[in-house]
């Protein structure tokens, strides 16, 4: 099943029955730190503290995807 009809069965859920206030008040606080994050991320950039370098088993490099 591909992700939008999974969307869509899951809406349709929600509008037969809908959730708690309470649900409702942690899928958008979830939502506001995914957006939030993102948009930290696109107007400021990522530092490079928080880059991790791609290390495989006991510290040899990965290659590049080709």
């Amino acid at each position: 099943m591909d992700l939008f009809t999974r969307l869509l069965l899951r809406a349709a859920i929600w509008v037969r029955r809908p959730p708690s206030s309470r649900h409702v008040a942690v899928v958008a606080v979830a939502l506001a730190i995914g957006g939030a994050l993102a948009a930290i991320e696109h107007f400021f950039g990522w530092p490079d503290w928080a880059t991790v370098s791609p290390h495989g088993f006991r510290g040899t490099p990965i290659p590049p995807p080709r």
